[in-house]
């Protein structure tokens, strides 16, 4: 099981900020994107993370 996010360059702030320290890596495209450059992200979800809803927790 994974999760893929697509995010344009413009956006590499936020994916060095948020995605990469939650594991996310880029990936292959999964389909024709008519927007140029955009990046795709991958987390998998079983093999990085015993409990997925770790996830989802939210700072307080």
């Amino acid at each position: 099981m994974a999760i893929i996010h697509e995010k344009s360059p413009e956006e590499i702030e936020e994916i060095e900020a948020l995605y990469k320290p939650l594991g996310f890596e880029q990936t292959a495209h999964y389909y024709d994107n008519p927007l140029p450059g955009v990046l795709y992200l991958k987390l998998d979800l079983v093999d990085q993370h015993d409990n997925p809803a770790d996830l989802i927790k939210l700072e307080r």
